[in-house]
């Protein structure tokens, strides 16, 4: 078998197609199909952490009304129960306890 000898600009375009001169803008449409889903999917998890976020706050602001419509004290725990019952052993206010001013 004799060998070939291939001169270097025929090596060179083995295995690629010659570019044009007008497939310049190929690069550029292929990136905005890959960037365009990606900034869609970012911005839908953007959206849904802050939809969870929202409710979560809510969730604990209804939270802490009704336990303050309930108990007239916003704090749990050891320290919101010794000041409930510290708050129940107070004497309450009544008409004959009021002082008159004239």
């Amino acid at each position: 078998m004799a060998f070939i000898e291939m001169n270097a600009p025929e090596r060179s375009r083995i295995g690629s197609r010659p570019r044009r001169r007008n497939s310049a803008g190929n690069a550029l449409v292929q990136w905005m199909l890959v960037i365009l889903p990606a900034m869609a999917l970012v911005c839908f998890m953007v959206d849904v952490i802050w939809a969870l976020f929202s409710w979560a706050t809510l969730q604990k602001a209804v939270r802490e009304g009704c336990r303050y419509t309930i108990t007239f004290q916003t704090q749990t725990g050891p320290m919101g129960a010794r000041l409930h019952r510290s708050c129940a052993k107070a004497p309450q206010n009544t008409d004959e306890n009021l002082p008159i001013h004239a």
